[in-house]
């Protein structure tokens, strides 16, 4: 575990997940959280099937096919046809075109939204949580939390240590006797 990297996301809370008002408990709930959907290009194979299968297929047929479906409708439906049909390997569901397009399929009711919703899964590779998506592993605990809020503390006790030692073998080099051992301890506790 990486306790500056959590130290930190604690306290930038970049997300605004609100770290400040929340107990370690829910903190490490927070950042555990699956959340944070990773996405995907969607092959065009794969498209298809979620067409045909949830009936998107057979509703933009009957929109094109039918009189009275306004032309600008049967424009976007006839696009979307060609779309599944296309010969290129795959589509960005989040492009904004793509996005606009099945917007405008679910708001004219050709569409429904678990229909929607299914296509849109397609896109979704995985879903991670926080700690995952910054490199603190899939799982925080509360006490990484608590662990992590001393480890400042800590490095600082590290590095006043280390100065210390060296300064200790300095004075140790230096010295023409043999010190006492309260002499070295001084110079470490004045690092």
């Amino acid at each position: 575990m990486d306790y500056v990297l959590l130290a930190d996301e604690i306290a930038t809370d970049p997300t605004n997940a609100g770290y400040s008002t929340m107990s370690d408990a829910e903190i490490a709930a927070s950042l555990s959280e699956a959340t944070i959907r990773i996405r995907q290009r969607v092959s065009i194979e794969r498209l298809q099937a979620v067409a045909m299968e949830t009936g998107v297929y057979t509703a933009l047929r009957v929109a094109v096919a039918t009189p009275e479906t306004p032309a600008q409708l049967v424009a976007l439906c006839q696009t979307t046809l060609d779309l599944a049909n296309a010969k290129f390997p795959d589509i960005d569901l989040d492009n904004p075109s793509a996005i606009q397009m099945f917007g405008a399929l679910r708001q004219y009711g050709i569409i429904s939204a678990q229909q929607a919703a299914a296509i849109d899964a397609l896109a979704t590779a995985r879903v991670v949580s926080r700690a995952e998506q910054i490199g603190l592993g899939e799982v925080v605990s509360a006490d990484d939390i608590e662990r992590s809020r001393i480890v400042p503390a800590l490095d600082a006790l590290r590095v006043r240590l280390a100065n210390g030692y060296n300064a200790a073998v300095e004075a140790l080099d230096a010295a023409a006797t043999v010190p006492e051992w309260r002499e070295i301890v001084a110079v470490i506790e004045a690092a």
